[in-house]
């Protein structure tokens, strides 16, 4: 999946009525997006939706390198809620 990617979006997933929920329940690291991994794509942008558990998602190296575009993309994020809160109220 990371061959010849142009954007790697990492995300891990939990069911929130999950007993475990919000727990590390596996240590897994072949999961964890390295630069070595990264290395396999077309020079990708690595995404994540925030806040990571940093070096079990993403790897330091990762996060704080210049392809990363995380605070970019929570920034984007917020002003998109903030379009929805707007269109909402003035419907009402």
């Amino acid at each position: 999946a990371l061959e010849g990617a142009d954007f790697v979006y990492a995300k891990n997933w939990s069911a929130y009525r999950d007993p475990n929920y919000g727990q590390i329940i596996s240590k897994d690291m072949t999961w964890t997006i390295t630069a070595d991994k990264m290395k396999l794509t077309d020079n990708a942008f690595f995404m994540h939706c925030l806040p990571v558990r940093r070096n079990m998602i993403v790897s330091d190296e990762v996060i704080e390198s210049p392809r990363s575009i995380v605070i970019p993309e929570a920034a984007n994020r917020v002003v998109s809620a903030q379009t929805v809160m707007k269109r909402i109220l003035e419907s009402l």
